[in-house]
């Protein structure tokens, strides 16, 4: 029977690594002589070689990588648009889903209540660890008896405890929160999730942006029947909406501080009037 295709590179570096661990401690225990030290040493040579291939190697390629394509593109392309390369190139993480449910209820008065509900998947794609803290914030609009609020700000890692905000900070313009720290490993995630309620008018809209790119985001709404509504995403891929349910999926990635929200006014009692 014939395999084919070549092996990954981790076996090969286990492989590798086991052998030089071979060659250390097997004349070691069996006590040989009759090589005058050269297999240990030899062994050793191999262990190192394994574990720079597994660790220090990888890094390294992934940094020259960056390096060209920057050198590349910024040769290409003129001085005006270098700098943005740059700051696409620089990017560690990256939400592979994302979920934006906008609950806009009509409580009276001219007033309606926007209930935003994210749900994301973010990945560490740079090639050492990363430190990262869920954070939110909320505009405060001048109601004096609605004041807007932070319900959850959640971070969660598989394995470890969800990390939730630390407390509320409040000025005249925002609400405020973020939780404690947490480390992400290469290729790894981490879930974070929030729910923030404003107070705006009846004839209003909303926009919400995110500070990591991400692929493919879902927006939904759900809104009183005394209201009419348009939403969409500020971006230029193609928004696919749902057959069933009011819900977009945009067919792209969204960078950083690009807009996704709703307009949003009141129905005419009398189209006619």
């Amino acid at each position: 029977m014939k395999i084919g295709g070549n092996p990954p590179r981790w076996a090969i570096l286990s492989a590798i690594g086991g052998l030089g661990f071979g060659l250390v401690a097997i004349p070691r225990v069996y006590r040989w002589e009759w090589d005058y030290g050269v297999l240990p040493d030899l062994g050793i040579a191999f262990l190192i070689s394994a574990i720079l291939g597994m660790t220090i190697d990888r890094w390294f390629k992934a940094d020259f990588g960056k390096d060209v394509f920057e050198a590349a593109i910024g040769h290409i392309l003129g001085p005006e648009l270098r700098d943005e390369i740059h700051w696409v190139a620089g990017f560690k993480w990256i939400a592979r889903e994302c979920r934006l449910h906008l609950k806009i209820e009509d409580i009276g008065n001219a007033i309606v209540k926007v209930t935003s509900t994210t749900e994301r998947t973010i990945e560490n794609i740079s090639s050492h660890p990363q430190k990262i803290r869920g954070n939110l914030a909320a505009d405060e609009w001048g109601f004096t008896d609605y004041p807007s609020q932070i319900i959850e700000c959640v971070l969660s890692q598989a394995g470890e405890a969800p990390k939730k905000h630390t407390g509320i900070k409040r000025s005249e313009a925002q609400v405020r929160a973020e939780t404690e720290e947490a480390t992400v490993l290469p290729k790894n995630s981490i879930k974070l999730f929030t729910k923030v309620v404003e107070y705006r008018r009846t004839n209003d809209s909303c926009s919400m942006v995110f500070a990591i790119p991400t692929i493919n985001p879902q927006m939904e709404v759900e809104i009183s029947e005394s209201l009419k509504y348009e939403y969409g995403f500020s971006h230029r891929g193609v928004p696919i909406k749902s057959d069933y349910l009011p819900r977009l999926t945009l067919q792209g990635t969204f960078l950083p501080h690009q807009g996704m929200g709703a307009r949003w006014w009141p129905k005419k009692i009398n189209p006619s009037a």
